[in-house]
């Protein structure tokens, strides 16, 4: 193996447990607010991204609105109850 294969093979772990906890994170804050957030937007979709909630009518404008936020982090989109 090259020295870049080693580097990338090293990194990919790393890369993919942050990803793995980045994602808990972010269910986690939605499912402990889930039944708040859903009654309160009935119909919306809903994102979570670096632990903030985002709210919109479509999933183009929510993810855009957590995206525009947290440039580069992890966005989860629920829309009506379900990732």
């Amino acid at each position: 193996m090259t020295t870049q294969e080693l580097q990338e093979k090293d990194a990919t772990p790393a890369m993919d447990s942050g990803f793995e906890a980045d994602l808990a994170r972010q269910r986690e804050v939605f499912e402990e607010r889930e039944a708040e957030l859903l009654a309160r937007h009935p119909g919306k979709f809903i994102a979570v991204c670096a632990g903030e909630v985002f709210v919109a009518d479509g999933d183009t404008e929510v993810v855009s609105r957590a995206e525009e936020a947290h440039p580069g982090r992890l966005v989860l989109l629920c829309g009506n109850g379900e990732f």
